[in-house]
């Protein structure tokens, strides 16, 4: 039934390739004497060589993560998403998984707010439970525990303003909440 349905579905590649070819053989060379054909052949091997590297997870990843979807978070709680973010970016590099697979960013973000001490409190915050989770959750909650250990230890921090951001046309804009709404002439 499986290979009935992928013949079918693919069966039309074959004409795609032949007509392709044929084009392409009938394009003219470029100026390095390749045929069309050739030049095609040369584009997709420099393609192909290429190697994808995931994106590292550094300060301004994370920055950039808590400004977008964890605006409100304590100093511990952000404590807590750096250590589970870095977690599952080792994890996820190391067992060739995405990042959203090894713990999804809302469970990631339910974590770093409830700050679980028990795995109990861990299988709650995930419903249903990532199995890398799973297999690494006493980790997790010594990780956790870790990072509360450390931001109870360091100095309070100054609360955090957000980051200006830039409008449509490149300019600047105060994202700060305004101490009181101001009504504008002519905007209701």
């Amino acid at each position: 039934e499986m290979l009935q349905y992928a013949r079918e579905d693919t069966h039309y590649l074959l004409y795609v390739h032949d007509r392709l070819k044929v084009l392409l053989t009938q394009t003219p060379g470029n100026s390095m004497g390749l045929s069309g054909l050739e030049e095609c052949y040369e584009l997709s091997k420099e393609i192909c060589l290429r190697k994808y590297e995931k994106p590292l997870m550094n300060d301004l990843a994370f920055q950039n993560f808590v400004d977008k979807r964890a605006p409100g978070l304590s100093r511990p709680q952000e404590d807590v998403l750096r250590v589970l973010m870095q977690w599952r970016d080792s994890v996820a590099r190391a067992e060739d998984e995405s990042t959203g697979y090894v713990l999804p960013s809302a469970m990631m973000l339910q974590l770093a707010r409830e700050m679980p001490t028990t795995t109990a409190k861990l299988s709650e915050c995930c419903n249903p439970v990532p199995a890398l989770v799973r297999r690494d959750g006493r980790h997790l909650l010594d990780l956790i525990a870790k990072a509360l250990q450390s931001a109870s230890t360091s100095a309070p921090a100054e609360p955090r303003t957000p980051p200006p951001v830039k409008a449509a046309d490149g300019v600047l804009v105060d994202s700060s909440p305004s101490p009181s709404p101001v009504p504008c002439d002519g905007f209701a």
